[in-house]
């Protein structure tokens, strides 16, 4: 293993009991919560099966079926002659109640956070899906949202331009559009409709998502309701690698 990437030193945070579940299970548990917790790094593989073997005190055996557990659950990945690594944990929707970016990653519990780019009131887009007020202006707000850390999403949204008073200090300080509607102007956002589209990343979600450029992305547009009144536009670029659509299908 290279001196660029040290191994994680093993210890036992429990013990494992020779009666109760089986010894992988119990091993699968303690490491889970180990990689939940944030113990090891995503840059670095996690410690070898023989560390892990030491560090426990079990056989190889077990550790290579609590490693594979956690492999099926989505939680590490294994590369060809470097070891396992933690994998990224995945944003994935489906059928469910709307809410906000900020708050389908809470409810995940995967930290959030977001980076404001700018802020500013503008003449709004031809065919913009708004209600807009006389002025026929929006607010604009250019973010990067993140997850773990991680740059997922570059989002761009418009709203009405009377709807965006001190949008940007608020969203510097608590992320949510939705809470700022709700708090600021007692809106709530209580239905959108939703377009998604496969594409390739282009030079400016490169840079900001730490993209190869034309690796696959999500676009998403929403459009959110208000009462019936359309009160926001978004244009998301996610990486398609951190994001999942599942759809329940009934004949």
């Amino acid at each position: 293993m290279s001196a660029d990437h040290p191994v994680t030193t093993p210890r036992t945070r429990t013990a494992l009991q020779r009666s109760g579940p089986p010894l992988y299970r119990q091993l699968a548990d303690d490491l889970r919560a180990r990689i939940l917790d944030g113990e090891f790094s995503m840059a670095d593989p996690i410690p070898t099966e023989a560390q892990l073997s030491e560090g426990y005190r079990t056989s190889r055996i077990t550790v290579r079926h609590a490693l594979d557990l956690l492999e099926q659950e989505g939680l590490v990945h294994r590369e060809q002659g470097r070891g396992s690594f933690i994998r990224p944990r995945t944003i994935a929707v489906g059928p469910r109640r709307l809410t906000s970016f900020t708050q389908e990653l809470r409810e995940r519990g995967v930290r959030q956070g977001s980076m404001l780019l700018s802020v500013g009131v503008v003449p709004a887009p031809d065919g913009a899906p708004l209600d807009l007020g006389p002025s026929g202006d929006c607010a604009r707000v250019e973010r990067v949202r993140r997850a773990d850390d991680r740059p997922i999403a570059h989002q761009i949204t418009w709203i009405p331009a009377e709807l965006g008073e001190a949008i940007g200090d608020e969203l510097a300080a608590h992320g949510s559009l939705y809470e700022y509607l709700r708090e600021r102007h007692g809106l709530e956002v209580d239905s959108a409709d939703e377009t998604y589209r496969v594409g390739g990343a282009d030079a400016l979600a490169s840079a900001l998502l730490d993209l190869a450029p034309g690796a696959p992305v999500f676009i998403v547009e929403r459009v959110g309701f208000a009462r019936a009144r359309r009160v926001e536009w978004t244009r998301s670029v996610v990486r398609g690698e951190d994001y999942e659509v599942h759809v329940h299908l009934k004949r």
